[in-house]
């Protein structure tokens, strides 16, 4: 999690984009209330001694990692091959980091299902003009990030403004750390996005009527019949729109017999259960489908337990 505790507290130190402020003030309000006046003296002093890619070699070194550990992310800081007792930052990461873990590992795998996307239909050549300094190869992809050209790691992060490359030239690796596109961004930070903020062009698309109530009806899983009936359209319209909810990474489709089966994926159960502005516009959107009474009995369960 080194990335986004150094990256995290130099938005704070520093200032934050406009669409990112009132995130950063109920970060500051949580660190008053906490106990992290030593992590945020430890950090500063850190950030002041070396720019920012030394910086996150040095966190990375102290914590167990650069990335989030998607088995800890409500627990904590990674904490392989350390113990719990080790970790400098800990008050910090419980008042900056952890109400949005889960969030931000969700959108480090949005990312991801972004890069996998253009390496398929357009080629690592693709992905290499997206950063600076990347010369396409041979691409493979890693479980958190998606990574182009040999021994080099992509690491896109809420909380990064301008892009961070860090070498190691004894291992021959060079991990690059680049700002999260607008829709990630929103998944990782959730409701603290100022209001009236340009919401991002990707998701307004995703977040209408009829997807909006399949997502709803997919919080358990159904049959491509059964969301068809729940959402009052036809079998192969019901099927194209779960075609773009799986390509955006929010549906995971499976076939059992003669049928397929869909249900949220993890990304998809965090963009409805940890973004409110996006809920209350999918429980609108939901409400006015035509929905069978136990769906509607569901939906209206759901929506009245956010």
């Amino acid at each position: 999690m080194a990335v986004e505790l150094v990256l995290s507290y130099d938005l704070i130190r520093t200032g934050t984009p406009s669409v990112m402020r009132r995130w950063q003030a109920r970060a500051v309000s949580r660190l008053r209330n906490s106990a992290a006046h030593s992590d945020v003296a430890s950090l500063k002093s850190i950030l002041e001694a070396h720019p920012l890619s030394s910086a996150i070699k040095t966190v990375a070194s102290m914590t167990g990692g650069l990335l989030p550990d998607r088995h800890c992310c409500r627990g904590g800081i990674s904490t392989e091959d350390h113990d719990a007792g080790e970790n400098p930052f800990q008050n910090y990461y419980q008042a900056v980091i952890e109400p949005h873990a889960a969030a931000l590992v969700a959108a480090l795998d949005y990312e991801r299902a972004e890069y996998d996307r253009i390496l398929r239909s357009q080629g690592s050549e693709a992905i290499s003009r997206l950063l600076r300094g990347i010369t396409p190869a041979a691409p493979r992809t890693t479980r958190s990030a998606g990574t182009a050209g040999n021994d080099v790691t992509i690491i896109p992060s809420a909380f990064c403004q301008e892009q961070i490359m860090m070498t190691d030239t004894e291992h021959g690796h060079t991990t690059v750390v680049c700002p999260m596109t607008s829709a990630a961004q929103s998944i990782a930070t959730g409701h603290d996005i100022a209001p009236g903020a340009d919401r991002p062009h990707s998701l307004q698309h995703l977040v209408g009527r009829t997807r909006a109530a399949i997502l709803y009806i997919l919080q358990k899983r159904h049959t491509t019949t059964r969301v068809s009936e729940c959402s009052a359209i036809s079998a192969s319209t019901a099927s194209r729109h779960l075609s773009i909810l799986r390509d955006a990474g929010l549906v995971q489709s499976r076939r059992h017999a003669n049928e397929m089966h869909h249900e949220l994926t993890a990304l998809g159960e965090t963009l409805i259960k940890s973004s409110p502005p996006w809920i209350e516009a999918m429980r609108r959107c939901a409400s006015r489908c035509r929905l069978p009474e136990r769906a509607g009995r569901r939906i209206g369960s759901v929506s009245g337990a956010a």
